[in-house]
């Protein structure tokens, strides 16, 4: 998968727990990732638990941020003023394809097209993400973060 400067975390620490105690499923329904990077850090929230789907991705940056929803994509300096008509920032675009929604929609398409297939669809970005989970598992059952390799 590569180095820090291609994505990689250097750690990741996780931690789940069941909040719906008075449901009887037998499975976590929450848990939150901590990725260690040498210049960031991420954090991964994932539950079926709560009352609505987010749905989004927030990046925050020493230049700015940026806020992904379903269908657009915004962004703000990091000196910006807080303005309370655009509380997210510039729409940069809209981010919802007009076909192919589905990846694995996306992944056929590039297929027949005799397209290259790219992230999010590539192998080696896939890799790295069942890294990353299997390190998470780890870290949960020991209760300790774990060095990437």
């Amino acid at each position: 998968m590569g180095d820090v400067a291609q994505g990689r975390p250097q750690k990741v620490f996780a931690y789940n727990i069941k909040l719906k105690t008075s449901r009887d499923y037998l499975v976590d329904d929450d848990s939150t990732l901590l990725l260690e990077y040498a210049d960031a850090t991420a954090v991964i929230q994932a539950s079926w638990n709560w009352p609505r789907n987010k749905g989004q991705v927030e990046v925050y940056g020493p230049k700015g941020s940026l806020l992904a929803t379903k269908d657009e994509l915004f962004s703000q300096p990091a000196d910006a003023p807080d303005d309370p008509k655009m509380p997210y920032g510039t729409l940069c675009r809209s981010i919802r394809p007009s076909r192919n929604v589905e990846p694995h929609c996306l992944f056929a398409d590039r297929i027949r097209n005799d397209k290259p297939i790219e992230n999010p669809l590539s192998a080696e970005m896939n890799v790295g993400v069942i890294e990353i989970l299997d390190a998470a598992k780890e870290s949960m059952r020991t209760a300790k973060a774990v060095n990437m390799p």
